[in-house]
């Protein structure tokens, strides 16, 4: 009787939530509740107790599932950053690459303009 109470938040007011007025604290005190519950109705504890297990069970693997969601988002944040990080690198090295291309073709421009070096030129082609 009292696990029934407990599962039935408590008393209130002398009285038990869903049991009525034939469940007051008067008649349980008095004796009369008890038998009275027994021949109403009959609380398996074995079942209940199994019930509490499921609902841990339940909880548990509810418990785990959220946790290997957060790690899933974790380590997909983590590869998010990974490729940003390799990406700034390759935009780092592709601007270090450009200018020095640009150096080059400006240190060439310069020595073919002064003349220092003779560039040989194909001859024409004669399409006639």
């Amino acid at each position: 009787m009292d696990m029934w109470i407990r599962a039935a938040s408590g008393m209130h007011k002398g009285r038990v939530y869903g049991l009525g007025s034939e469940f007051s604290l008067g008649r349980r005190t008095s004796g009369l509740v008890g038998s009275y519950f027994l021949s109403y109705c009959s609380v398996d504890l074995d079942e209940f107790e199994q019930l509490n297990r499921k609902v841990a069970k339940i909880t548990e693997l509810y418990l785990q599932e959220r946790a290997a969601k957060e790690d899933e988002a974790t380590r997909r944040d983590e590869e998010d950053r990974l490729r940003e990080e390799e990406m700034r690198r390759k935009d780092d090295a592709l601007r270090l690459v450009t200018s020095d291309v640009k150096s080059l073709k400006s240190q060439i421009n310069s020595l073919l303009e002064s003349g220092a070096f003779h560039v040989p030129r194909s001859p024409a082609s004669d399409d006639n």
